[in-house]
C-alpha cells in the first residue's frame, strides 16, 4: 500500500496527481542502469519515454509511475526513482512526493529519510496534499527529522483541510489521543468519519472505534459493527478479527459462532497474530485464554 490512498502502512504517494506541464534538461540514461529493452514497453509507455527522454517533465513523471506501478512496462523502482528525480528537479510536485516517497522505504537505491522529507517539504509547500500528509508523519514518527508534533499537527491539517483522507485519520488520530493538540474526542470522531465516508479504510476502522467505546459520539454498537464490516469486507484484518469478535459476542450484531469464526479466519490468513490466537481458542486448538480485539491506536500514515 501505490495505490490511490497508500502504499501499504503507510507511505502516501500522490499517484494520482497530475504533473507539472514544463521541460527539463534533454535526459540521458541513467548511469549504470539502461532503461528496460523497447519490447517491455506498451505503446503508451514507449511514447512517454520518448517524450521523457527529450525532457519533458510530465512524460518523466508519468514514466515513473508507470514503472513504479508496472503499468505497461516492467516494474522497476531504480527506473521509476531516476525519472521521478528528474521531474522533481524540474519542480513538479508530484514527482517531489512519489521520489520522497522512494527514498523513505529504500525502493530503487538506498534508504535515505532525511532526502524523502526534504523532497516531501518542496511538494507540500507547493500545496500537495499527500506530500503534506507525508511531512507530517515524518514529523511525527522522527523519520529523517527530529519529532516535532507540532509540525505533524500542522503539515496533517493542511491535508485535512483538502479533505485528503489519510491525514484526516492521522489528525484524528492526534486528537483522539491528545498528542500535539488538546484532546478532542469530538473533533476525532468527525475526522474519522469525513475520512470514512470517502473510503479510507483505516478511518473506517477508526470511527467504528470510536462508535463501540462511545468516543466523541455515542456509543453505538450497531453503527461500529457496520463500519467493521465496510473495512472487514476491503480487506483490513484489524476490522476482520473485531467484526468476529462482536460476532462471537453478540456486540451490535446476533452472537454468530459461524460468522465469528469466519471473520477471525480471514485475518489470520492474512497473518494477524490476534487473530490466529482467537482461531484457535475458539476451535479448541489447546490455547488457553479469551478472544480478543486488536486496538486501533497506530497512526496511519
Amino acid at each position: 500500500m501505490t495505490s490511490r490512498w497508500i502504499t501499504t502502512l503507510l507511505l502516501i504517494a500522490a499517484t494520482t496527481a497530475t504533473a507539472r506541464t514544463g521541460k527539463s534538461a534533454a535526459a540521458p540514461d541513467f548511469p549504470g542502469k539502461s532503461d528496460s529493452p523497447q519490447e517491455e514497453y506498451n505503446a503508451e509507455a514507449r511514447e512517454l519515454l520518448k517524450r521523457a527522454r527529450a525532457g519533458d517533465a510530465s512524460a518523466q513523471f508519468r514514466l515513473g509511475l508507470a514503472l513504479e506501478q508496472g503499468d505497461g512496462v516492467k516494474r522497476d523502482y531504480t527506473l521509476a526513482r531516476g525519472w521521478y528525480e528528474k521531474a522533481a528537479q524540474s519542480g513538479d510536485p508530484a514527482a517531489q512526493n512519489n521520489l520522497g516517497a522512494l527514498l523513505a522505504k529504500g525502493l530503487g537505491g538506498g534508504q535515505d529519510a532525511a532526502g524523502a522529507v526534504r523532497w516531501y517539504l518542496r511538494a507540500a509547500v507547493s500545496g500537495l496534499a499527500a506530500a503534506q500528509n507525508n511531512l507530517g508523519y515524518m514529523y511525527s514518527t522522527g523519520q529523517g527529522t527530529n519529532v516535532d508534533v507540532g509540525e505533524a499537527v500542522r503539515w496533517y491539517s493542511k491535508a485535512a483541510a483538502q479533505h485528503f483522507p489519510p491525514a484526516e485519520a492521522n489528525l484524528a488520530h492526534l486528537y483522539s489521543t491528545g498528542r500535539g493538540v488538546a484532546q478532542d474526542e469530538a473533533r476525532a470522531a468527525e475526522l474519522y468519519r469525513r475520512a470514512a465516508a470517502a473510503g479510507y479504510v483505516p478511518a473506517e476502522v477508526g470511527v467504528a472505534s470510536m462508535y463501540a467505546q462511545g468516543r466523541g459520539v455515542p456509543r453505538d454498537l450497531g453503527a461500529a459493527a457496520r463500519w467493521l464490516r465496510r473495512a472487514a469486507e476491503r480487506g483490513s484484518a484489524t476490522a476482520q478479527n473485531n467484526l468476529g469478535f462482536a460476532y462471537e459476542h453478540g456486540l451490535g450484531v446476533l452472537r454468530d459462532r459461524a460468522a465469528s469464526l469466519f471473520w477471525y479466519r480471514k485475518a489470520a490468513a492474512q497473518g494477524l497474530a490476534e487473530a490466529q490466537k482467537n482461531v484457535m481458542v475458539m476451535e479448541g486448538g489447546g490455547v488457553e485464554g479469551k478472544t480478543s480485539q486488536v486496538s486501533n491506536d497506530q497512526s496511519f500514515r
